[in-house]
């Protein structure tokens, strides 16, 4: 690693996971990891009516110390679970009830699905209840205020707002191996040969 001083600059926005940083002097270099010091705003009445909305900032070093010794504890296996072997669960995993969401808005193929709670991850299908045919959705896009963006696997003729649909919990699945072959399936996974199941 280079050494030197350490380039000081302060955070000017934050939007979600994106942090615009300002610098006054030399830029650090692309890809390089920028360490927050931990600060304390120390704000009287008096001062804060002096400055104008600036307050001091006075950096509190002692919790750099307890940050790292948090980032460096061994996770703790939980109840039932051999030590060494901790299961973690991410985001995008199964989760054990259904979700349920309706349709917000149609426009061709894609389709604007809202939940009441939480959403489901990117790539996961979505299925339309009480359709007149299987209508899979792959979920593209997050849209915030419980809404994503979903595009059909089929036409969308005849899907009006507000229709059911339920998330799977899993990515659109084709099946795979020598029972395939020689068989034309669609991009859902269904047979379309008309010589029956796979």
């Amino acid at each position: 690693e280079k050494a030197g001083t350490a380039i000081m600059g302060k955070v000017s926005q934050v939007i979600g996971a994106v942090v615009d940083v300002q610098f006054e002097s030399a830029l650090p270099p692309i890809l390089n990891t920028a360490k927050p010091s931990i600060a304390q705003a120390l704000c009287s009445s008096d001062s804060w009516g002096a400055a104008r909305g600036q307050c001091a900032m006075k950096s509190v070093s002692r919790m750099m110390p307890r940050l790292q010794a948090l980032r460096g504890a061994a996770a703790v296996a939980p109840a039932g679970v051999a030590p060494g072997r901790v299961q973690r669960r991410g985001f995008a995993e199964k989760a054990n009830t259904a979700i349920m969401g309706k349709v917000s808005q149609v426009i061709g193929a894609v389709v604007d699905v809202q939940f009441e709670s939480a959403l489901p991850p990117i790539l996961n299908a979505l299925e339309v209840q009480g359709f007149e045919h299987r209508l899979v959705l792959e979920v593209a896009q997050h849209l915030g205020e419980n809404m994503v963006r979903t595009i059909a696997m089929d036409g969308t003729d005849g899907l009006t707002r507000g229709q059911k649909v339920q998330d799977t919990g899993a990515p659109i699945k084709v099946p795979v191996g020598e029972q395939t072959l020689g068989r034309i399936i669609n991009i859902i996974g269904e047979p379309i040969d008309e010589l029956g199941p796979i």
